[in-house]
């Protein structure tokens, strides 16, 4: 591991320097893949000595306010289908941040899309306890969960549950797509 580290880090290093030479910038981003988790790109930007200003940037702002950032590297992996990276990424988000409402939403979706629908009812229990009353993306994980083991009942009542919290003059932005999402697993 540590020789790959380094051999990357070798390559990303003659990469950077000659995009300097050109006066452009050089910037690590990875859709997935070893060069995606998040210990190897710390690894690589580490032993280059780069000054990878994104990824500092960033693991600055998750520590500063992980509730605030810990989901939002998850669900670009997720977006990809990159479900191990997006698994590493949350993860390291659940121990940052085990009681921000968003992370525990990130958890649930990136269980439940890399076929752990156990571990997402988990995370979607906790994001539904963490919800404010505005947010309904727990409830509407969890009639996901309820809709794919069967369980149509349980999911109906939880997707009523999901639009009686909702304001139909003024939505919280993403309700109308999990609500979607929801009746979707059903089948409506």
């Amino acid at each position: 591991q540590e020789e790959r580290v380094k051999i990357a880090a070798e390559k990303t290093l003659k990469l950077a320097q000659r995009a300097q030479q050109l006066g452009s910038q050089y910037g690590l981003y990875n859709h997935g893949g070893w060069g995606g988790e998040p210990e190897n790109l710390i690894g690589v930007t580490g032993v280059a000595q780069l000054d990878e200003e994104a990824l500092v940037a960033y693991l600055k702002a998750e520590a500063l306010a992980p509730e605030y950032h810990s989901y939002k590297v998850p669900l670009h992996y997720l977006w990809f289908r990159q479900f191990d990276s997006a698994t590493a990424w949350v993860d390291r988000a659940v121990a940052a941040a085990p009681n921000a409402y968003w992370t525990r939403f990130a958890a649930g979706t990136v269980a439940l899309a890399s076929g752990d629908p156990a571990s997402a009812e988990i995370h979607f229990i906790a994001a539904r306890r963490l919800e404010t009353g505005a947010e309904v993306a727990g409830t509407t994980g969890l009639a996901e969960v309820a809709a794919l083991r069967g369980d149509t009942a349980r999911a109906r009542a939880l997707i009523a549950d999901a639009i009686r919290k909702t304001d139909p003059r003024r939505p919280a932005l993403h309700n109308p797509i999990y609500l979607a999402l929801a009746l979707f697993a059903l089948g409506d």
